[in-house]
């Protein structure tokens, strides 16, 4: 019993186990991973452009983090609505 449990608190076998459950979510997710990695790819892209902004218009007014999202997020929309406008009109 004591070596199952010294077993447990060294960390490699907590990095191990975390491994497993990380791979283990991504084998049970696999028939959506598409959307996964799309959800990451313009989250980081919609960070890293609010960022820019944020620094350049910073400079000349204080502005709240939030809407610049609330920007962002609705120019996104607002493009995709019309490309599927133009794509099937």
């Amino acid at each position: 019993m004591m070596l199952l449990k010294d077993l447990f608190q060294r960390e490699t076998t907590k990095k191990i186990l975390a491994l497993l459950v990380i791979l283990l979510f991504f084998y049970l997710t696999r028939s959506i991973i598409n959307l996964e990695l799309l959800t990451f790819l313009f989250t980081y892209l919609i960070y890293s452009m609010e960022s820019f902004i944020l620094r350049a218009i910073r400079k000349v007014i204080p502005i709240k983090r939030v809407f610049v999202t609330i920007g962002l997020y609705a120019a996104l929309f607002i493009a995709i609505a019309f490309l599927i406008y133009n794509i099937y009109l």
